[in-house]
């Protein structure tokens, strides 16, 4: 997995696909978080890393904001 910041040139659409493309190549049937959510973390530049960890989490049970406080 690339640690990487989103990027100027990677819009939100792409940050969204990328994500739900990661969390399917790890086993994943469908994204832990709603779009609202991966929005949030793209307008708040959370490396794509830690959005998966995030995502994590969430399917765990935690809550996303105990999550994100964890995780940044």
């Amino acid at each position: 997995m690339q640690n990487t910041f989103p990027s100027l040139t990677m819009t939100k659409k792409e940050y969204v696909q990328r994500m739900h493309r990661m969390f399917a190549h790890y086993g994943f049937s469908e994204c832990p978080l709603p779009l609202h959510r991966l929005s949030f973390l793209y307008d708040n530049n959370v490396t794509e890393v830690a959005a998966y960890r995030i995502g994590c989490d969430v399917a765990a049970g935690y809550t996303f904001m105990s999550s994100l406080r964890e995780n940044r």
